[in-house]
């Protein structure tokens, strides 16, 4: 119990690296990375499970942040923009039957404590599905992620 502790009292005061591990909740929840090489760009990608239409999705997206509000000095908030592609294995409903490949636009905000090297987003996703046949949606996603 002490070493967990300890190992927890250690990750908290780590500098944060490039990297980021953790969860997003929404239509599709799973599990998501992140690649963060400066504050105005980034990679992300999620795999995740569709509960409603019990299906697996899958997207990479490249991040590009148009401004940086810092509400308080130990506070870092990214509004982004990006642009990506999204994998399903079936999609019954607003795209069609089956699996597809539709291009992504996300737009979000992200949260970055100065003391804690962790990430806090959310972010509105419009999607165009273009494999096998076409149609349009909207994703939605809160999470978090632990940066290394």
């Amino acid at each position: 119990m002490m070493t967990l502790f300890l190992v927890l009292v250690g990750l908290a005061n780590a500098q944060p690296g490039p990297f980021g591990a953790g969860v997003v909740l929404g239509p599709t929840t799973g599990a998501s990375l992140a690649w963060r090489p400066s504050a105005w760009n980034a990679v992300q990608s999620a795999i995740g499970w569709d509960l409603s239409a019990s299906r697996i999705d899958a997207s990479v997206d490249y991040l590009r942040s148009l401004t940086i509000v810092e509400p308080v000095a130990s506070v870092r908030m990214p509004v982004y923009v990006g642009i990506g592609g999204g994998v399903v294995t079936e999609e019954p409903g607003m795209f069609g039957e089956g699996a597809g490949v539709a291009a992504r636009v996300p737009v979000g905000v992200s949260v970055f404590f100065e003391q804690v090297p962790i990430e806090v987003f959310a972010q509105v996703v419009p999607q165009l599905r273009v494999l096998p046949n076409t149609g349009f949606g909207v994703d939605a996603g809160v999470g978090g992620r632990f940066y290394f």
